[in-house]
């Protein structure tokens, strides 16, 4: 399935900035849980856009998944 990342950055100045990543094939399995950690195929058709927070830490930029 193609999975598109999008980065919620807190800035200094207490706005949010959002940037996104290009779309990627994220493997799946056709299961009710995960396997292997792999997602089911399900999940990823109800949220082919995930969202992960950075904050205005220069030290979370390394925290990311």
């Amino acid at each position: 399935m193609q999975v598109q990342r999008y980065f919620e950055v807190s800035l200094k100045n207490r706005k949010t900035e959002y940037m996104r990543d290009e779309p990627r094939p994220q493997p799946c399995v056709r299961s009710l849980l995960p396997h292997y950690g792999d997602t089911p195929c399900w999940y990823l058709a109800r949220h082919p856009r995930p969202t992960v927070k950075i904050g205005s830490n220069p030290s979370d930029f390394w925290k990311m998944p």
